[in-house]
């Protein structure tokens, strides 16, 4: 192996992805007592990467929150990996990302890769597959085999990967009866069902008439917020009913939610949660569970209960990434973006 490889870094004080997005060449490092060091084989873009590169998240020049890739060398303290194992993870915002030939990374995040899946499939899984979990099981409390019949799911923004993930995931994982999930094109309406909506709403109507006429309830149970948490938090406080349960993936920056403060909320105990999924690795708490998730998730995928979330994947190149960013930041992307690490980055 040589002692540099490529990668893709932005370049520190904003701009657009043409202006800001280079390829660099990176030495080499040896994996820590805790590291893996991967060969990636294919690696996806999300929706935080533009928000990185714009300076709005601090994090390692060299973005890329998704990999799947193979084992080259393992930590002295690793347990359960050995060379050849064929992986997949989410990378972390302190250390160098996965737009890269090569990538170290936590073992503890790691799972082997579903058997089931290319090595393009399986890298546009963990980001936001762990995303929609956490929220899903950590937030939401749901569990695996508890009865959900006549529950009600609504998630804004249905055609994004985590919106396509979490809505497979409530039908064929948790199986609540109502799935409603908003979408405003006849291409992301039909992602939407295709992903296992049973209900499909348009985000550009008031969303409560809709719901009361197509799904036939007047409150919802939980609501998951994917787009805009602003423009949504009175929807949710207004649909969910009491005990209902509300998350967000979406910062609000400095705009105020006073929906979630007011009397209805207080009065029907709804409870809000945030899920920023790159958060456990960054204060160091409780690391380990993404691993575990992954694992659970990629059985999830060889029992054929969940299916690709990859739209979009071209050769891993300076250009197919730059263009990526272009297509998440016109809100025209549909389910993941990937790409195939097979060669030198261009």
């Amino acid at each position: 192996m040589s002692s540099t490889y490529k990668a893709i870094e932005f370049k520190k004080g904003g701009g657009s992805a043409r202006e800001t997005l280079q390829v660099i060449d990176v030495d080499r490092q040896e994996p820590g007592p805790g590291d893996l060091l991967v060969k990636i084989k294919a690696n996806a873009v999300n929706p935080v990467d533009t928000k990185i590169r714009s300076g709005a998240i601090p994090a390692h020049n060299v973005t890329g929150y998704d990999a799947a890739g193979i084992v080259e060398a393992v930590g002295s303290d690793v347990k359960g990996f050995k060379n050849g194992d064929e992986v997949y993870y989410m990378g972390v915002l302190k250390r160098a990302g996965t737009m890269a030939e090569y990538h170290l990374i936590d073992h503890r995040l790691v799972a082997h890769k579903p058997k089931s899946l290319s090595w393009v499939d399986a890298a546009g899984v963990p980001l936001v597959a762990l995303t929609a979990w956490e929220l899903l099981v950590e937030g939401f409390g749901l569990e695996e085999g508890r009865d959900y019949s006549g529950k009600t799911i609504v998630i804004v923004n249905g055609a994004g990967g985590v919106g396509s993930i979490a809505t497979q995931l409530a039908a064929k994982v948790f199986k609540i009866s109502n799935i409603v999930v908003t979408a405003s094109r006849q291409e992301t309406e039909e992602h939407a069902r295709k992903m296992g909506a049973t209900h499909v709403i348009s985000h550009r109507q008031d969303l409560a008439p809709q719901i009361k006429s197509k799904v036939g309830v007047e409150h919802c149970d939980y609501f998951m917020i994917c787009h805009s948490t602003p423009a949504y938090m009175e929807s949710a406080v207004s649909l969910c009913g009491p005990g209902g349960k509300i998350g967000s993936i979406v910062e609000a920056g400095d705009k105020k939610l006073p929906a979630i403060h007011a009397m209805d909320a207080f009065f029907k105990s709804l409870s809000f949660r945030w899920e920023m999924v790159l958060g456990k690795a960054f204060f160091d708490h409780d690391v380990a569970s993404q691993g575990q998730y992954l694992t659970r998730i990629a059985q999830l995928y060889d029992e054929g209960k969940l299916t690709t979330l990859v739209t979009e994947h071209h050769p891993f190149s300076l250009e197919s990434v730059i263009e990526a960013h272009e297509r998440l930041e016109s809100g025209k992307a549909i389910g993941k973006i990937a790409f195939s690490v097979d060669g030198p980055v261009a």
